[in-house]
């Protein structure tokens, strides 16, 4: 089996993963998320994944199919590249259904949903709303996303005694049925420029509480991407771009 990608990506490129693709086997993979300076085996699996899958891996055949599965720890995702000319022009991945119940997320409630649940967080009171969308997220709406905000209080969240397993924090702004805005301080990195998962998890918090369509457009300082609620399952689309490359001594 021939290594074709040995990656680790810095602060702000998603400094939580170490991804290693297998050329003669693309789907099967391993994804190492870093914790409190422990490795543990993580779902992170889609967005951060296509992060490799640009026009020039197409162009070398290291993609040769415009539909693919990968093989994750929250089941198989199937991955399509939506072509013009042979060329990428966005990826869309299936990223599961989700759960709103709250034993899988998990959290420490008797309740079966963990939907606008009051809790406090050092000097405020927050209604939050939490999902396992492949890892924990709790969602908290706000009327205008605040940097100060989202770092002070997204670690006491994450760190929240509701959560055995801590959580992913997004505070979402939302701007039409049809468009929200994200920012998510990530468990055991802090805030990020992008959470796919997160994304996610924002749009069907959202469109179960009434707050927004079917189809969103999700902005996050590292870009946007289109969610798509069909037939009980999530789809992400959106553009695939080199961002940086190198090199890891091992």
């Amino acid at each position: 089996m021939k290594m074709a990608v040995d990656a680790y990506l810095d602060n702000n490129l998603g400094d939580d993963l170490m991804i290693k693709l297998f050329a003669d086997y693309f789907s099967e993979h391993n994804i190492y998320m870093f914790e409190d300076r422990e490795v543990i085996k993580c779902t992170f699996k889609n967005n951060e994944n296509i992060i490799f899958l640009d026009e020039k891996d197409y162009d070398n055949k290291i993609i040769e199919k415009d539909e693919f599965d990968v093989y994750t720890l929250d089941g198989i995702k199937r991955v399509k590249l939506n072509l013009k000319d042979n060329e990428i022009q966005t990826i869309k991945v299936n990223m599961g259904k989700g759960s709103f119940l709250a034993k899988d997320v998990p959290i420490n409630t008797e309740i079966d949903k963990f939907i606008e649940q009051k809790i406090n967080v050092l000097d405020r009171e927050y209604t939050v709303s939490s999902i396992l969308m492949g890892v924990p997220h709790t969602i908290v709406f706000v009327d205008e996303l605040n940097m100060d905000e989202v770092c002070k209080y997204g670690a006491e969240i994450e760190n929240h005694e509701m959560f055995p397993q801590k959580t992913n924090v997004n505070f979402v702004q939302i701007i039409d049925d049809k468009n929200i805005l994200v920012k998510t301080f990530e468990r055991g990195c802090g805030y990020t420029f992008g959470c796919g998962t997160g994304m996610t998890a924002s749009v069907m918090v959202s469109n179960y509480l009434g707050k927004v369509g079917k189809s969103v457009n999700v902005t996050s300082e590292g870009g946007s991407v289109q969610i798509d609620l069909e037939d009980g399952f999530a789809y992400m689309t959106g553009p695939a771009v080199k961002i940086c490359e190198g090199n890891l001594e091992v």
